[in-house]
């Protein structure tokens, strides 16, 4: 036995002057009395009940000492040896998107209810304070002894949007202090990244698995048409059989269905789909499936098309006319200027060596004399491109298999230069030239003879090299994870209205985490502009791994032994009461 507070012990020599009020005599008081037969009957039934009356007072002596006892105990707070680990408690609730899932009682009320079971259960001698985590670590309540604020925190816990930061586990778990004073259990469903053993951090996993169907991913860009969007969208399913669904695609508003598209959902992650929707354009989109499930986060993704900034261009056409007013069509399309007065890039067939333009260049069969190339030979055989960097910004969404590259002849780009495609025979098709200060793409083929305007992947192609080579930014995503920071590259402030209404103040450079689904609206030195946020995260979607198991020890519980003490010194003082009244009454 450990006493936490031996000093208190001190307190066991009131027991001297309790003795004495029991054993201690008062001497009997003389008073004069006309007869004395009355008397003499009265003493001998006294004498008679001197025993037992001695007894009586022995036994609420003893009753009072150890009542008297039990408290200088309680307050000298034993702790049995057994029970070394005195550690407070960290009570850590997992609060993600994937704990409100359901059906009926919800994977946090599930952890709530434990958690509150666990506070109840602990002796006086044991602190705990509450803390909740998703995409960032919250303070509920202070480490404290008060057991009923503890409860009240807990009650006002509440889900959130976003996924489970694994970063946030991670700094609470290098915070050794920390684990040297207190135990940090987590109660959680184990859907996060890294759900296996975080050190310095046990494991509480609560709640089954359900059958859900969510979107994992989903993005849209405008068509290279202009007049039509391409949504991608990636489904995933905890069924264990496939399941039939409608995935609804919207503008602005949920009531707003612009196609219905349905699908036969198999277990686990389906292959994305890319979906072709018209008419199109700039705007607030919404793709959602129907109908609702276990998990309500994922079954919506808001997404916004941003307006494409547009880029000056200035045509100069050695030869080939047609392929050039076709670019031309191609720029009107996306919303990009072609323009001779101050262009930011030209697009020619042929380079004259003092040709400008800012200095931004995309290239069509290379003719004549130009720094962005060297020995320019005769024409190459016809071969299909092959691609040597993988997702290069100027080719990307681009199939350039599909390109037909006719009309290559044999050159050698300058040094330096970033070969992006060549042939089989090693002949450059598509590169990327730096001379100086000027930068080219360039197009090994001839446009007239390959009919490059009438392929489909023309405007792509000459979209993307367009704004890769002038350094256009690219268009911000069109959904924001729910928690990330939002990066809006403004030097001014920002104010951002949430969809429930709240409003946010961001300072000049600040990157503002939002983490409520839906659409953002928010005014700063570039106007007015949409931010949509999404959950997006296929680990909220499906049920943890099964092979993630709760770790957490035993956890002390019970009254302790401060507790039991003063209550049996209660319960002594209360059956003395009763046994003095009785006296007193009978």
């Amino acid at each position: 036995m450990t006493l936490l507070a031996p000093g208190m012990l001190w307190f066991g020599l009131l027991l001297a002057p309790l003795a004495a009020v029991y054993l201690l005599k008062v001497r009997p008081v003389r008073r004069p009395t006309a007869t004395l037969f009355l008397w003499d009957t009265l003493l001998r039934e006294t004498s008679s009940r001197t025993l037992l009356r001695r007894l009586r007072d022995l036994l609420s002596l003893l009753m009072m000492a150890l009542a008297m006892t039990a408290v200088v105990g309680a307050l000298a707070r034993p702790v049995p040896a057994a029970r070394q680990d005195r550690r407070d408690l960290v009570l850590l609730l997992d609060v993600s998107a994937s704990m409100s899932s359901g059906p009926g009682r919800s994977r946090l009320d599930q952890a709530k209810a434990e958690a509150r079971r666990i506070i109840r259960a602990l002796d006086a001698d044991r602190r705990a304070s509450l803390a909740t985590v998703a995409g960032e670590l919250r303070t509920v309540v202070s480490r404290t002894a008060d057991h009923r604020s503890l409860l009240d925190g807990l009650d006002a816990v509440a889900c959130s949007t976003e996924p489970l930061d694994p970063a946030a586990l991670q700094s609470l778990a290098r915070n050794a202090d920390l684990r040297r004073r207190c135990r940090v259990i987590l109660l959680t469903d184990g859907c996060f990244e890294g759900a296996g053993a975080v050190e310095g951090i046990e494991l509480l996993r609560l709640g089954a698995g359900s059958g859900n169907i969510g979107i994992a991913a989903a993005d849209l860009l405008p068509a290279p048409d202009g007049l039509s969007m391409e949504v991608y969208v990636q489904v995933i399913s905890s069924h264990d059989v496939p399941r039939d669904a409608d995935l609804l695609i919207c503008r602005d508003s949920p009531d707003r269905v612009v196609k219905v598209v349905p699908l036969q959902v198999r277990p686990g992650a389906n292959p994305p789909q890319i979906i072709h929707v018209e008419p199109a354009g700039p705007g607030r989109w919404l793709v959602r499936l129907d109908p609702p499930d276990a998990l309500d986060a994922d079954n919506t993704a808001w997404l916004v098309a941003a307006e494409p900034r547009p880029i000056a261009a200035a045509l100069a056409a050695a030869r080939g006319g047609f392929f050039f007013e076709q670019c031309l069509q191609a720029f009107g399309q996306q919303r990009l200027l072609a323009l001779s007065e101050a262009p930011e890039l030209l697009i020619t067939s042929a380079l004259p060596v003092d040709a400008d333009a800012a200095g931004r260049h995309v290239i069509f069969g290379p003719t004549g004399q130009s720094p962005f190339w060297e020995d320019l030979g005769p024409a190459a055989s016809d071969a299909p491109a092959r691609l040597r960097v993988a997702d290069h910004p100027a080719v990307r969404f681009c199939d350039l298999e599909a390109v037909p590259f006719v009309g290559q002849r044999r050159l050698k780009p300058p040094d330096g230069s970033v070969v992006i495609a060549d042939s089989l025979d090693g002949v450059p098709l598509v590169y990327e030239a730096f001379v100086s200060d000027r930068r080219a793409i360039v197009v090994n083929l001839d446009p007239q003879a390959a009919d490059l305007p009438l392929s489909v992947e023309f405007p792509i192609l000459i979209h993307q090299m367009a704004r890769h080579v002038t350094g256009a930014p690219e268009a911000p995503p069109a959904a924001l994870p729910a928690g990330r920071p939002w990066r809006a590259g403004s030097s001014g402030a920002l104010r951002i209205r949430t969809p429930s209404g709240r409003r946010i103040e961001a300072a000049p450079g600040e990157s503002p985490r939002l983490n409520e689904l839906g659409f953002h609206d928010v005014d700063g030195p570039r106007g007015r502009e949409s931010v949509a946020v999404s959950l997006l995260s296929p680990v909220d979607s499906l049920p943890a791994d099964p092979a993630v198991r709760s770790t957490a020890g035993p956890i002390r519980r019970g009254w302790s032994a401060r507790s039991l003490l003063a209550a049996g010194a209660l319960v002594i003082v209360a059956v003395e009461c009763m046994l003095y009244h009785r006296r007193k009454v009978g």
